[in-house]
């Protein structure tokens, strides 16, 4: 059983909550399910700030790297260029958890009904896990903030699916995550292609 499974089965409702959830309507299920796609699309944004954070430190460390290599300091450009790649390597992942969100958005913003919904969250939550520790090392505050977001959809996907009568095949659900984090990342390999320049050294023909 995987981590989510294990997960969902200790979250399970009890009795109590189970004569709750039969009295509430599918509409506030659906209001809750709004709030988590605010909650995305709030990620979602504050990925899009951290994101032109890092294309402003590409561009600087680039000119730094150009700049010392016209100094004919291998050393000083070498450094930077570890830097730069690093400053590369978190932003594609900023990249590639902004894409994943922004597709988990769209596929519960158009779930028809309380079965859709439960369908469309089970892969958000692996997804979610997987940016939590994806984004552990670019900000400090992303443990937090996506354990936040995970036990907001992980009430509304338990509710969704107790209403529904559904079972939830969580190993379906982790594929399907693992598909929407696949199809981000070509598109990262496609962005890249056409926008962030080599890293210069000598043999790229600078004129020094």
């Amino acid at each position: 059983m995987t981590n989510f499974g294990k997960t969902w089965t200790n979250n399970q409702p009890g009795i109590k909550d189970q004569l709750k959830m039969n009295l509430r309507p599918e509409k506030n299920l659906k209001t809750r399910m709004s709030r988590g796609i605010n909650a995305i699309n709030n990620q979602s944004r504050k990925l899009d700030n951290i994101s032109e954070t890092f294309k402003q430190k590409d561009a600087k460390y680039y000119k730094m790297i150009v700049g010392s290599l016209k100094e004919h300091d291998k050393d000083r450009a070498a450094g930077y260029a570890n830097e730069l790649a690093e400053i590369r390597k978190n932003h594609r992942n900023v990249t590639q958890v902004k894409l994943a969100l922004e597709q988990i958005s769209l596929r519960i913003s158009t779930a028809k009904d309380v079965g859709d919904i439960a369908t469309s969250l089970a892969p958000a939550m692996s997804v979610i896990k997987s940016a939590s520790d994806m984004m552990s090392n670019v900000y400090p505050q992303a443990n937090q903030e996506f354990d936040s977001l995970s036990d907001l959809l992980g009430g509304v996907i338990a509710d969704a699916g107790y209403t529904s009568g559904m079972n939830i095949d969580f190993s379906v659900a982790n594929e399907e995550a693992g598909k929407i984090l696949a199809d981000a990342e070509k598109q990262i390999e496609k962005d890249v292609q056409h926008t962030l320049p080599d890293v210069p050294d000598n043999h790229q023909g600078l004129q020094l």
